[in-house]
């Protein structure tokens, strides 16, 4: 459910609202590592379950976003069915069958500042949830 929701919100041009999730998701898999290994004596099982309850809790924030970004009206139908006009692209050639492909190009400056803007969120969650990740480990490890 969540590799789908974060497709969608991809999809429709939102890298950050995954983002906003994972603060929160860390702290629950935090908190589950830290009351199921420490005290619950579970040890990697437990670590294991609360992993496991962390990745509903970001289904469920994941969720709650979309149905706010749905319910607001920032998806239309308009955008969701914005289509690639391939007659208007200078950047494309003519198939066997008269359809115009697409050729790969290079993007011009102002695109690659675009793509860059919608990269970096993306980038910078794939490397806090890397450091949540070695962080948990960590904490598991000390507590023996």
């Amino acid at each position: 459910t969540t590799m789908v929701l974060q497709a969608a919100f991809l999809a429709s041009k939102d890298a950050t609202s995954p983002l906003l999730a994972l603060p929160l998701v860390a702290g629950a898999n935090l908190l589950g590592d830290l009351i199921l290994v420490g005290p619950m004596k579970m040890g990697a099982a437990g670590a294991a379950f609360a992993t496991i309850a962390a990745q509903f809790v970001n289904a469920a924030v994941l969720l709650v976003l979309w149905k706010r970004k749905v319910v607001k009206g920032r998806i239309t139908a308009a955008a969701v069915s914005a289509a690639y006009d391939p007659a208007a692209d200078p950047d494309t050639v003519t198939d066997k069958v008269d359809r115009r492909v697409r050729v790969m190009t290079v993007p011009s400056p102002q695109e690659a500042v675009t793509l860059a803007a919608f990269i970096a969120p993306m980038m910078l969650a794939i490397g806090a949830r890397s450091y949540m990740g070695i962080a948990m480990a960590a904490a598991v490890a000390s507590l023996g």
